[in-house]
């Protein structure tokens, strides 16, 4: 378990008077409650970290309490100080209508100070009510913080609000705080009071510069806000914005993003606040909201809603048909030829349906349409939820989604066309090409007609992976839940091809297209929103809503991170998930989604405008302006870059980060050939180098160069790895693919078939390759038997795969799961618990007392007015938000009337009588009883639950201790049980856990094979124990005694020599086995054990030998070495015959140069005739060396050098005006000393080489 330890910020309920007189009236009132009736409710001295528990404040938290009953006007939910713990259930039903001064009318004000828990898996419900068959208002989890202007507020208009807390047994972070104020009015907490007229009713006093019935609409300017940045403020008290600003105080610069909320009139019907709907816009201005995730708000699709954008009106339709479609969520819906076509989804939070419906605008009726014939397994089309849809040449493409336990996450494309008649529709998969995908749930995808390709990114995939360490596994293994992969498709080739990856990874997110109608802009994706946590623990505190977008543009192939926009007076929390999104007039329209709350709200962007950019940077910033500008550097204006302008600088593709690349070509592109080509990276596959021979670096073997995805290899093992679903694997693959068990109800891999045959009977394969899917298991027991397969959600008495929780659960519906049988209720939902604390852990349960005054009673499902079967228990005995005061599990009565049971009877034992005593088992809980054990004499009395014998002895089993544990190596002897130890091994026995702590003894034994060694018998004791050691012959017909009641302990270890001529070991039939008995020791102890049997060490014979094997190596190496030596000469001499030989065919002539002597005479230019120097010049003629090679045997070499030749003109001169100067290469001998390079070839007498000093033979030189 990872605990966060992280100071959690407590904060205090703030006063809400300002001034500080009624801060110290409250104060002083406080103080004196406890000494007379209180006139101020006892729950508003609330301290930070503490708790209220029927209306007395005290320092209880969730670690004790499981349900309040808060009655004060004012107060806070907390879990407690520091961390909270795993498996907390926490319940507080703050009852409005009962606080002084409300009464009827009341409501509930509920404000999230902080909030920080597991994403996903610990939550905090809100219900409208005082039970959880009210309307819940909202899931809490994740990190919420008070974000000033926009705080996250709740308002139960019941008057009760009933808050439940729920964490599971994984990690435990900094909790909550939670304040309330129960009033009449609908007063922001921000901006206004609520005050109680008796005659008028309740008033809710605004702030300066705020107004509304909830005094959370601004006045504007100037009350409110002051206009900024030059604006002028209207009579309206709207602030009139320069061009360059825009915003509500003109804050906002125009050349940026801006968010606004869409407002409607009050009398509109508005669509029920949801999340995971769909929203298609038909007729180029009607969008219609279908469907979603709403709580229970909705039972059917009957009615629909439209949105026209040119009127911004909202209209309610209802359906005419007689059948129309179930509720459902995470589907998808197209328009095509004035119809709208909606398919698959979470069919009552339940099913995975593949139902195909048709919404008749014009009629306004839902159709069914099914096409394909029913089959046994793998029917089309595969029910699917969380996927995306377009239409693409008048065919209908589903991607990828979530098919169920059945089918697990899919990574196929389904089609149909909606074109064909009806009696030719059919449903298929389309065979794609191209990088292999893996299935994902909760996807973003756009299609882009321009260059007819769709664009899907992100979603949720199960987090996989066999083995990490084994780079030949053809599993991945991914760190993350969460997909940072954007592909682009094209339905014309079906091919899939990987683009650059996100910077963010996100799922349940939407995505849109902004893009011009022409020029060289081949547009820009805006993806926004989305549920940004992983499913690891660097990204535990993460949050579970962002309210971030980012862009990609398709041109370059790159992302930008878009600028957080301002909110200053709007009071808009971006932050969701589950939302639907699309583009209207260069404007994405963002509807509803989850924020912990459902929403219902229409939100506005506007990117920014061009023209205003101030300055170069700003203009070719994407994530600035969120599109493509153009600059001109010589007016410094800013235009619109979506045609190419001359004398205009566009938006350019930032250059490749080489590394980078190379790094996600060679790691994280991923296995096979496949893979690695079908990028948009200048990868290239190398063969022969496994699963990873992708890179961008050369290929040792040119020959093994792959540039094409048409030219790579099959490679099954890779595709059978993107299924993680055996049914999936079997059905989906086309034959190619076989799912390998790890054994029954342990799932498995799937692989690649060994021999591929014709079609084979899916359904017959499917029965006996695939466990029994998790949502077949209809029972807690059934569920949680499947070895970790799947997970049973309590209050949704439902079996789920445990990687699709987040999918199933997105929105918080399960409260309670377990994967383990022993937690399961055995009864059904709530009679199954059998203590009141045990009952009121569950937010559905009451308890009902049978009036007998010892505690006993019946849990059942209810609220705080009773249970929900009013029949089944009278109102004075329900106990909703408290347990009775006498709790004995009816075995004893309470002494006066109090909390302490009396002498419990019938063998009980424990505060409330709730345990059996020693030597008696059962579950004495509500009336149970308790029944005697009966063990023997070798038990430490019994389990107080099951009634097995706790044995005394290590390896002794059953019911009775009446077995050994043959499958640890126990057997038995003379009624004992003893552990079989090898010779020459050393064993420890570690009996230091729980359920050792009964154990008090252990035997062994042992059978020395050798006949003509000794025994040594080595043991070792941390606690201090007795030892008997014994032996026994086949022919002897009782043990004798070796060592008698030995103490073995740290400071006395047992060591002894048995010898062989005392014991007859190794004899056939007549062989020694030692026993050995441990006992009277006290637990934790552990003990070490051992016997060896060798010979005596000879030391003479030892060095004798250890001598003879030295000098042997010896000899043999220096044999070795001389062989090599003659070999390396041999294959030296070789190789300088072929060089010479090769030099020998160049070109050569034969020439003597006087390289020692100087010039002594010069030519006469004028005459012609030589004449004698004066003054000879020395090494004048010398030739000037440019560069010497040495051969391979390091004695000859090629050496080039510069020469001057005499010049004048005459015979054998060079001609008048020319140097004189050639280039001459010569084979000569090279003196020691003379290179660097050692020579490789050793001297030897025999070699028949002829030496040069200072002749070579040169080649003819060229005069330049």
């Amino acid at each position: 378990m990872l605990e966060w330890k992280m100071a959690r910020p407590g904060r205090p309920y703030p006063c809400p008077w300002l001034c500080p007189l009624p801060c110290a009236v409250i104060l002083l009132l406080a103080l004196l409650a406890p000494l007379a009736i209180p006139l101020t409710p006892p729950s508003t001295r609330l301290l930070p970290g503490s708790a209220c528990r029927e209306g007395r404040c005290s320092t209880d938290n969730c670690d004790k309490e499981t349900r309040w009953y808060l009655n004060g006007t004012r107060g806070l939910l907390t879990d407690g100080p520091g961390n909270y713990s795993v498996s907390m259930h926490c319940t507080w039903l703050i009852d409005g209508r009962s606080t002084a001064g409300t009464g009827e009318g009341a409501r509930v004000h509920l404000r999230v100070e902080s909030l920080q828990t597991e994403c996903g898996w610990d939550n905090v419900y809100v219900w409208d009510g005082d039970s959880t068959r009210e309307p819940l208002l909202a899931t809490l989890s994740g990190n919420i913080q008070d974000e000033g202007n926009s705080p996250f507020e709740l308002t139960a208009y019941s008057g009760m609000a009933y808050v439940h807390f729920f964490s599971d047994v994984a990690l435990t972070m900094p909790g909550f705080n939670i304040s309330y104020e129960v009033n009449r009015c609908n007063c922001s907490s921000m901006h206004g009071q609520c005050v109680e007229r008796p005659s008028d009713g309740p008033l809710c006093l605004c702030e300066k510069g705020w107004t509304g019935p909830s005094c959370d609409e601004p006045k504007g300017c100037p009350d409110s806000y002051s206009c900024q940045n030059g604006g002028r403020c209207a009579d309206s008290g709207a602030c009139q914005c320069p061009p360059a600003f825009r915003g509500v105080d003109c804050s906002v610069p125009t050349w940026e993003g801006l968010w606004e909320r869409v407002p409607f009139p009050g009398d509109q019907p508005v669509p029920a606040p949801s999340a995971s709907h769909s929203a298609v816009l038909a007729d180029r201005q009607d969008v219609y909201w279908v469907g979603g995730e709403s709580f229970g708000a909705e039972k059917d699709m009957k009615r629909v809603h439209r949105l026209d954008l040119a009127s911004m009106e909202w209209q309610l339709l209802s359906s005419t048909s007689g059948a129309n479609p179930q509720k459902r969520y995470a589907h998808t819906t197209v328009a095509y030829n004035d119809s709208i076509y909606m398919y698959g989804g979470f069919v009552n939070s339940t099913i995975v349906s593949n139902e195909l419906w048709q919404w008749e605008p014009k009629h306004e009726v839902w159709v069914l349409r099914q096409f394909n014939k029913e089959c046994r397994v793998g029917c089309l089309p595969i029910p699917t939820a969380g996927h995306t849809a377009h239409v693409v040449d008048h065919k209908m493409l589903i991607f990828f989604g979530y098919g169920g336990p059945e089918y697990g996450f899919l990574n196929i494309v389904q089609e149909i066309n909606l074109r064909s008649p009806p009696h030719n529709k059919r449903w298929s998969i389309v065979p794609t090409s191209g990088t292999y995908v893996y299935g994902t749930y909760g996807h973003s995808s756009v299609y882009d007609a321009k260059s007819n390709m769709v664009y899907i990114y992100g979603g949720f995939l199960p987090n996989q992976g066999r083995d990490p360490l084994n780079a030949d596994s053809p599993k991945r293994l991914f760190l993350d839940n969460l997909w940072v992969r954007l592909l682009a498709y094209d339905p014309q080739k079906a091919y899939f091809k990987r683009m650059r990856d996100s910077p963010m990874p996100r799922f349940l997110h939407t995505g849109v297209l902004f893009s011009a109608d022409a020029g060289m802009d081949d547009g820009i994706l805006w993806f926004f929103g989305g549920n940004p946590r992983n499913e690891t623990f660097v990204s535990r505190s993460a949050p579970c809503y962002t309210g971030d977008m980012v862009a990609y543009d398709i041109r370059c192939d790159q992302w930008h991170v878009m600028k957080t926009p301002k909110m200053n007076f709007d009071s808009i929390r971006l932050a969701r998930y589950g939302h639907a999104a699309f583009m209207f007039k260069d404007q994405m329209y963002v509807l509803g989604g989850f924020q912990g709350k459902l929403l219902n709200e229409v939100l506005r962007f506007s990117p920014g405008q061009c023209r205003f950019a101030p300055s170069r940077e700003t203009c070719l910033s994407i994530a600035m302006v969120g599109r493509k500008c153009a600059w001109n550097e010589r007016s410094k204006q800013c235009t619109d870059g979506s045609t190419l302008l001359p004398g205009y600088e566009h938006v350019k593709c930032a250059s490749a980060n080489k590394d980078a690349d190379e790094f996600k070509c060679s790691r994280e592109v991923g296995m096979g050939c496949n893979m690695c080509l079908g990028t948009s990276l200048d990868c290239h596959w190398c063969k022969g180098s496994g699963l990873y021979g992708c890179t961008m670096q050369p290929c040792r073997d040119e020959g093994s160069l792959l540039t094409a995805i048409s030219s790579c290899p099959r490679e099954p093992d890779v595709f059978c790895s993107t299924f993680f679903n055996c049914q999936g694997c079997v059905t989906l693959s086309n034959n190619t693919c076989m799912w390998q068990r790890e054994g029954v109800g342990r799932g498995g891999d799937c692989v690649p078939r060994v021999v591929p045959g014709p079609p084979q009977d899916l359904a017959e394969t499917v029965s006996s390759s695939c466990d029994i899917p998790c949502t077949q298991r209809s029972t807690c027991e059934t569920c949680t038997n499947s070895n970790g397969l799947c997970m049973w959600c309590a209050n949704e008495e439902r079996c789920v795969d445990p990687m699709a929780y987040n999918v199933v659960f997105s929105y918080g519906q399960c409260r309670d799961w377990t994967s383990t049988s022993r937690k399961c209720p055995t009864l059904g939902k709530c009679h199954g618990y059998k203590s009141c604390r045990s009952c009121l852990e569950n937010p559905d349960c009451g308890w009902c007392d049978d009036g007998s005054g010892t505690g006993r009673g019946q849990c059942g499902m209810g609220s705080q007015r009773g249970p929900w079967e009013t029949e089944t228990c009278p109102s004075k005995l329900w106990y909703f938000s408290s347990c009775p005061a006498c709790n004995c599990n009816g075995h004893a009565q309470c002494v006066n009337n109090s909390h302490t049971c009396q002498p419990c009877q019938d063998f009980t034992e424990g505060n409330n009588c709730e345990k059996c005593v020693s030597d008696f088992y059962g579950d004495p809980r509500n009336g149970g009883n308790c029944t005697e054990c009966n063990c023997p004499d070798n038990a430490y009395g019994c389990d107080s639950e099951t009634g097995n014998c706790k044995c005394s002895t290590k390896g002794t089993t059953g019911r009775m201790c009446d077995k050994c544990d043959e499958l640890n190596h126990y057997s038995s002897h003379n009624g004992a049980c003893f552990y079989e130890l090898p010779i020459g091994y050393q064993f420890t026995f570690n009996l230091t856990k729980v359920e050792d702590s009964h154990f008090t003894s252990i035997n062994f034994k042992s059978s020395p094979p050798e006949r003509d060694f000794d025994v040594k018998f080595t043991l070792v004791c941390t606690n201090s124990s007795l030892v008997n050691v014994s032996y026994k012959t086949a022919v002897m017909a009782r043990e004798e005694l070796l060592i008698g009641s030995a103490v073995c302990s740290l400071e006395h270890k047992l060591d002894r020599v048995f010898s062989h001529d005392q014991l007859p070991f190794g004899q056939e039939g007549l062989n020694t086995t030692v026993f050995v008995y441990v006992h009277d020791f006290a637990t934790p102890s552990v003990i070490v054990i051992s016997f060896a049997q060798h010979a005596s060490l000879d030391l003479l014979h030892f060095f004798v030998v250890f001598a003879c094997c030295f000098l042997s190596l010896l000899l043999l190496a220096a044999v070795g070495w001389k062989v090599k030596q003659r070999y390396d000469l041999y294959r030296r001499r070789q190789r300088m015959f072929v060089e010479m030989e090769q030099m020998a065919k160049r070109p050569f002539a034969c020439i003597n140069l006087d390289l020692t002597r100087g010039a002594s005479s010069e030519v006469d230019r004028a005459t012609g005739t030589v004449r004698p120097l004066k003054r000879p010049l020395k090494n004048l003629l010398r030739p000037a060396l440019v560069s010497s090679e040495a051969l391979a045997d390091g004695r000859h070499g090629v050496v080039s050098a510069l020469i001057a030749l005499p010049n004048g003109g005459g015979p054998g001169y060079a001609p008048w005006g020319q140097t004189g100067l050639c280039v001459g290469s010569a084979l000569v001998t090279l003196q020691p000393g003379s290179h660097t390079r050692k020579p490789s070839l050793e001297s030897n007498p025999k070699d028949k080489l002829k030496k040069q000093t200072h002749t070579a033979h040169s080649p003819e030189p060229d005069p330049t």
